[in-house]
């Protein structure tokens, strides 16, 4: 249990880890580290969080947000006007030409939980 809330601590601490509502009921967990300053590189990967390791790790391009539910996990870029939805079995890399990315003609809009629309 230690071990875990380290991980969580680290994460919501680190530079370039926007966290907003983590709830592990979950083995894996996706994060995502936007690239900032002269950091430009963004990654997303899959946290195990019984064994305390990363074991998975990708490059993406512009992101904007991660959602992950117990169906699906959505990673969103471009400004929310594009997503794909992360292969568990085989997560690859999000940029600018990635075939499976699904196009929105608006953008998505991010509202917190039990926020009006």
């Amino acid at each position: 249990m230690l071990a875990l809330a380290l991980i969580a601590g680290s994460a919501i601490f680190a530079t370039g880890f926007d966290v907003k509502n983590v709830k592990l009921n979950t083995q894996n967990v996706w994060v995502l580290q936007k690239g900032t300053g002269t950091n430009l590189a963004s990654r997303f990967g899959r946290v195990n969080t019984e064994v305390n390791e990363l074991t998975s790790f990708n490059a993406v391009t512009d992101p904007s947000e991660l959602i992950q539910t117990e169906f699906a996990s959505l990673l969103f870029a471009g400004a929310n006007t594009k997503y794909v939805n992360i292969s568990s079995a085989s997560p690859s890399d999000f940029t600018e030409d990635s075939e499976d990315a699904i196009e929105l003609e608006s953008s998505a809009k991010s509202i917190a939980v039990g926020e009006a629309v």
